[in-house]
């Protein structure tokens, strides 16, 4: 559904631009079927729109328009995204995503995304424009929870060899075995809280809230972790809200624990980070999207 950028839903303030061609075209006016638009000043080279929708949501598609007062539009355009505004991603898993965009200054079109994308901030970027880049603009999305497990316990779902680890206790810990209700439970060999447990979960997904469990045979469980997540194992993220997160994890072996995010986030790859534990660093995972 529409986040409310055409109905006035979202405040002028919510609404920012790298420049504006004068006080007729600000940010604030990019709404979709407003009676103005925004235009780019026309010696901004790297241009761009920015949008903060309030709070992370599942992108799933944008609306475009011109500046209905002239001939002026973006006939393509492409989108980077942010949880905080600090890390922004081109949309587009290998390379930046161009959409088409408008051919007129007032019919909508809209671009569907097809790839999971968690923002709150968007940033539109024109990339080729039709006499100056001017834009009026929705936003659709979603909550994108489902509250169903991703089930890491299922090694039919999940492979053995999509988890690794820094390092095993033994052949008993091996990072295969940190999952959710598995035997054993993965452990490392230093009580550091540098260790962790990669999960890779085959594709993209927006993941909800984290599940943990201690060591099924003896009394040993984290306490505390943080992690890190990363859509393609090379950038990795560390999860965060206002400063890195620490969620508290179990007080027994076998209880499950499960978290849920203050934002989704969209992620193929997981890494648990113990940081704090009793007896031994030990954990069994699975996460919810």
């Amino acid at each position: 559904q529409a986040v409310g950028v055409g109905a006035g839903a979202l405040p002028d303030s919510s609404m920012t631009a790298s420049s504006e061609r004068d006080n007729t075209t600000m940010a604030s006016n990019a709404r979709l079927n407003g009676p103005r638009s925004w235009c780019q000043a026309r010696k901004d080279n790297r241009a761009f729109l920015e949008i903060d929708v309030g709070t992370a949501s599942v992108v799933c598609g944008v609306a475009t328009q011109g500046n209905p007062l002239s001939d002026s539009w973006v006939e393509s355009f492409t989108i980077e995204f942010s949880i905080d505004r600090e890390n922004w991603t081109s949309y587009g898993q290998n390379e930046s995503v161009v959409f088409q965009a408008n051919f007129n200054r007032d019919t909508p079109v809209k671009g569907l995304t097809k790839e999971v994308l968690v923002a709150r901030y968007l940033r539109f970027f024109p990339m080729r424009i039709h006499q100056e880049g001017c834009l009026r603009v929705e936003i659709y999305a979603t909550s994108g929870c489902f509250n169903a497990s991703i089930n890491v316990s299922d090694s039919s779902m999940i492979p053995d060899h999509r988890f690794s680890a820094t390092s095993q206790y033994n052949g008993n810990y091996p990072p295969s075995r940190g999952r959710l209700h598995s035997i054993y439970s993965w452990e490392p060999r230093a009580k550091s809280s540098s260790e962790y447990l990669q999960v890779d979960l085959g594709a993209v997904i927006v993941m909800c809230a984290v599940a943990t469990q201690g060591n099924e045979n003896w009394p040993e469980w984290s306490l505390a972790y943080s992690f890190k997540y990363s859509r393609d194992n090379v950038n990795w993220h560390i999860y965060q809200d206002n400063g890195t997160q620490i969620f508290k994890a179990n007080t027994n072996r076998n209880e499950v624990i499960s978290t849920w995010l203050p934002h989704p986030i969209n992620a193929r790859f997981v890494r648990l980070v113990p940081q704090s534990w009793l007896g031994e660093i030990c954990a069994r995972v699975d996460f919810f999207g």
